[in-house]
């Protein structure tokens, strides 16, 4: 069977990757906030980058990719695509990226769908870097942005809720601020599985509240958050 993903706009083919397009990704690229020089951080198939792209027309996007053959795909991806004049693949650890002169400065958005699991790897060399923080721990991702995002930039990731205070630990050792935070459930009667989050340099004026949303209400069907917030990607 083919091995890809339509979108209203694009095509994701995912063949060579080992992480696949998923709920994460989508959520994260229809949420996070974007600017004129967008960063994607372990950009896999080029789907997160691609939504931003679609969203904000006039933004440059760069995706960051360690393993090869995915940063091939992705680029492939990005040709097919309708956006390829704003997308940009580097094959490159971002550890290695960040020390890199830019040619505009820092980066006004910065998006991540991190590795995240300590334990229980995979068979697959490939996915194991894709999943496993052994790649790219939080510690080095916030390192990374911290060098990387403007003074008024944004960074905004998708995580799993128990890894939310590991994660939010780090972003305080290197002088970020919650700036949004969401829980979101797969279903209203099971507990948050996931947390979008967006960071920045500056404190906010106000207290962040914790906010809650649902993907799927108890007969199953989207929500008319999640309607929303996927509408302009998905087909129907």
């Amino acid at each position: 069977m083919p091995d890809f993903f339509q979108f209203k706009q694009f095509t994701i083919h995912q063949d060579r990757c080992a992480m696949k397009v998923g709920t994460d990704g989508v959520l994260l690229g229809a949420w996070a906030e974007g600017g004129k020089h967008i960063l994607d951080i372990g950009t896999g198939t080029g789907l997160i980058a691609l939504m931003l792209a679609q969203r904000y027309p006039d933004a440059e996007i760069t995706g960051v990719e360690l393993d090869e053959q995915a940063a091939l795909q992705a680029q492939e991806n990005v040709v097919g695509s309708p956006f390829a004049h704003q997308v940009t693949i580097n094959n490159a650890p971002i550890q290695r990226f960040s020390h890199q002169p830019l040619l505009h400065g820092r980066f006004s958005s910065i998006v991540s769908n991190p590795p995240f699991y300590h334990s229980l790897k995979s068979k697959s060399h490939e996915r194991t870097l894709a999943r496993h923080t052994e790649s790219l721990t939080f510690t080095e991702l916030f390192q990374c942005v911290s060098l990387l995002l403007a003074p008024d930039g944004c960074f905004s990731a998708v995580i799993p809720t128990e890894q939310m205070d590991s994660f939010l630990a780090e972003a305080c050792i290197k002088g970020l601020f919650v700036s949004r935070l969401i829980k979101v459930k797969t279903v209203e009667t099971k507990p948050a599985k996931r947390c979008l989050l967006a960071f920045s340099k500056q404190r906010p004026p106000h207290f962040t509240e914790e906010e809650e949303a649902t993907i799927r209400d108890a007969l199953g069907q989207y929500t008319a958050w999640y309607l929303q917030l996927t509408g302009d990607f998905y087909l129907k």
